[in-house]
């Protein structure tokens, strides 16, 4: 836990006090969650690190076998270097060895395909699932960002959005579309698409698939007809996807947010998706099956009140603000029912698990940790379980509550010899 916030922490008791919270409180309850981090979580996460290759493995299963099928991933290392930002360890990559961001650059290079501009691993080859596909062309993105490099060539999403561009024949629109999953060549073809998804439980799979490729969606000019779409198949007595308010629903409801906001849409019922959140934050009793619930659920907050601000009107502001105070009074039991089921997932080395007593083998359809000999999955923590569960979910809790400019990191620039120490001694 980083040893050196005390200013930061009396700076928010007292913006916690001036909004008409208990900031003794808040202050009590954070400091209780940011105990359950140790040095344990940065040594583990350094020891992902690949210096030949330039990436992180997603499990210490995965790297630490000769399977050719495990090796690093974007995605997981994009993940693993979000922890190291958001955590406190460094401000910049500029912080990070030379010689580690040159071997980043050119193993997220390696990646991307000349002929389509998608990023494809040499584990997984080129038949991976949409979710995948979509979600590493993002990393990827991201990761250049951070880097600051350009990939080496035009991104699927940026060939796209030229090919459908004004200006452009038929012929060339045509040609473009051809390269695209049949579902995104025509709104016949994507309402047939989206319709075949189960939206009576929750939405989750639905919103994820939707959610991976919403830049494709938009980049094909269908973000108009998605979002009619999903206005078409809400509950409007809670704003949920489903008829029960809880983990699943709320869960699925985060996922269909990105859509909206990919879309520059206003989210239908966007408060009463709010206060389903908040109810299941602090629902003590509701059983946690992932560590993705928690975070997802304030994540629901965040997307929700940020697409009323984005693009409600007065009326809707006011609302935003509403529950925002609302939140902020129950601030308290919300982070110590997060403490509480969040420690479930933590492991003896200080990672986390994406189950409470497993990881999950497989990431968006992808094998990313070695299964038990015996079956089944080994009971070991992984990188997207473990960003989730530290930097994101307490993150997210400041964002939740609109203390983003009050935010206190997990550890510190001086815990970063730590992380190298353990990623740079292979």
């Amino acid at each position: 836990m980083n040893k050196n916030a005390e200013k930061e922490w009396i700076a928010l008791k007292a913006e916690v006090d001036r909004r008409g919270g208990n900031g003794d409180e808040v202050v009590k309850a954070l400091k209780e969650h940011y105990a359950i981090y140790d040095d344990g979580l940065l040594t583990w996460l350094g020891d992902l690190y690949d210096p030949e290759i330039g990436g992180f493995y997603y499990s210490k299963s995965g790297r630490h076998t000769t399977d050719p099928r495990f090796l690093p991933d974007i995605e997981s290392t994009n993940q693993a270097t979000n922890i190291l930002g958001q955590a406190g360890l460094i401000e910049s990559f500029d912080e990070l060895p030379k010689s580690m961001r040159d071997k980043m650059a050119e193993f997220v290079c390696s990646l991307q395909s000349d002929e389509d501009g998608f990023i494809y691993h040499p584990q997984w080859g080129k038949n991976i699932s949409n979710n995948r596909r979509g979600r590493d062309m993002l990393w990827a993105r991201h990761m250049a960002n951070k880097l600051g490099i350009t990939l080496p060539y035009k991104t699927a999403n940026e060939r796209l959005a030229e090919a459908v561009a004004e200006g452009k024949s038929a012929e060339e629109k045509r040609e473009a579309l051809a390269s695209l999953p049949e579902y995104l060549r025509s709104e016949e073809a994507f309402l047939e698409y989206v319709r075949g998804y189960d939206w009576t439980n929750g939405g989750y799979k639905a919103g994820n698939n939707l959610a991976a490729q919403i830049d494709q969606i938009v980049a094909a000019g269908l973000a108009d007809c998605a979002c009619k779409f999903l206005n078409s198949v809400q509950n409007k007595e809670t704003g949920l996807w489903g008829d029960s308010v809880c983990f699943g629903s709320v869960n699925g409801a985060f996922k269909i947010s990105y859509v909206y906001n990919g879309a520059k849409r206003l989210m239908p019922e966007a408060g009463k998706i709010a206060i389903a959140a908040m109810e299941c934050i602090t629902r003590f009793e509701e059983e946690t099956v992932h560590v993705c619930s928690l975070y997802n659920t304030w994540y629901t907050v965040i997307n929700v009140i940020g697409n009323m601000r984005r693009y409600g009107d007065e009326a809707i502001q006011k609302e935003a603000d509403r529950i925002v105070r609302e939140l902020l009074l129950r601030a308290p039991e919300a982070i110590r029912a997060s403490t509480k089921k969040i420690s479930e997932f933590k492991k003896p080395d200080g990672s986390f698990s994406y189950y409470k007593h497993n990881t999950a083998c497989e990431s968006q359809g992808a094998l990313v940790a070695v299964p038990k000999p015996e079956g089944g999955q080994p009971d070991e923590g992984d990188v997207n379980a473990t960003v989730i569960a530290a930097t994101s979910l307490t993150s997210n809790m400041f964002a939740g509550l609109e203390l983003r400019d009050f935010a206190i990191k997990l550890y510190s620039k001086d815990d970063l010899k730590t992380f190298l120490d353990a990623a740079m001694k292979k």
